[in-house]
């Protein structure tokens, strides 16, 4: 009986070869360790303060959920649950969202606890805790594959917005300046992927040459700021798209135009630094080489 199946089993293999047919394992992780997590989980259930009264089927039933987020997924729901509850969110509220995390990366459940830090502290921009989790979770969730510089530069930018120091704005400027500064930049992807470059960086740099050094066009700092801003919705590399073109519009070998022509054309080259293609050149077969350039006569 075993010989035959050997044998049949031999033959099937052979004859797929013989007709190319590729027998393909299916995608996954087989290596999840789902009794750790379910463990790990059930535990902290019974033992926390803010579930100790939690049913024991409703403990199972929980835990079962999140041990089917495999490796790491306990910690993950433990870190953002625990995070909450002493950020003051009702319980079930909070379970819910620390379950809404099982199936995410390490890197964005720290980016939704460093984006709710920043959001709900009362040094930085002091939302209550229902809008902080709101503005973290619009950061750390709802991008299919967020920016890794998302948590940091929010955070850093929360930071220069409200600080007597830097910016010294109104906090509820900031943080409607901020996330939403944030959440369009980190929304763009080229190739599939995201933008490389973050926020703080550029917008540094731009209110730097606006407003602070000599060969720029000394704008006052709210001029500058929403200018900066709009050079960066369009692109983190607009500001240096930006600078480039003042540059040569007023120097003495370039253009030569005043401040206010010389603001109006940087601005202008600057915003075609983000650039879509008409839908029919998307269309265009790779081997056509005349695909986005104009017919060109070369002249002997």
């Amino acid at each position: 009986m075993i010989k035959t199946m050997y044998q049949s089993l031999m033959m099937f293999t052979l004859t797929s070869a013989l007709l190319g047919v590729k027998l393909v394992a299916a995608e996954g992780v087989y290596d999840c360790e789902p009794h750790k997590e379910f463990i790990a989980t059930f535990n902290y259930l019974r033992q926390s303060n803010s579930t100790a009264a939690m049913p024991v089927q409703e403990r199972t039933d929980l835990a079962f959920r999140v041990a089917k987020g495999c490796h790491g997924a306990a910690a993950r729901f433990i870190k953002v649950n625990d995070f909450l509850v002493n950020a003051l969110l009702a319980p079930q509220h909070a379970l819910e969202v620390a379950e809404s995390f099982v199936h995410r990366t390490e890197s964005e459940t720290d980016a939704f606890v460093t984006i709710f830090k920043a959001a709900y502290a009362t040094d930085m921009l002091d939302l209550n805790v229902y809008n902080s989790l709101k503005l973290a979770k619009s950061l750390a969730q709802e991008f299919s594959l967020a920016p890794e510089w998302v948590a940091a530069d929010f955070f850093e930018l929360a930071r220069f917005c409200v600080s007597e120091h830097y910016w010294d704005l109104p906090k509820a400027k900031c943080a409607s300046f901020v996330g939403d500064l944030v959440r369009e930049t980190a929304s763009k992807t080229q190739n599939g992927v995201p933008l490389p470059r973050g926020v703080v960086k550029p917008l540094n740099a731009a209110l730097d040459f606006l407003s602070e050094q000599e060969q720029g066009p000394k704008l006052a700092f709210y001029d500058a700021l929403a200018l900066a801003e709009t050079l960066i919705k369009t692109s983190p590399f607009a500001v240096d798209a930006f600078i480039a073109s003042y540059r040569f519009a007023q120097s003495s070998k370039g253009l030569q135009l005043n401040r206010t022509q010389a603001i109006d054309l940087a601005r202008k080259v600057a915003l075609q630094t983000a650039y879509q293609a008409p839908a029919e050149a998307k269309k265009q077969s790779m081997a056509d080489n005349r695909g986005l350039f104009p017919d060109v006569t070369i002249q002997k």
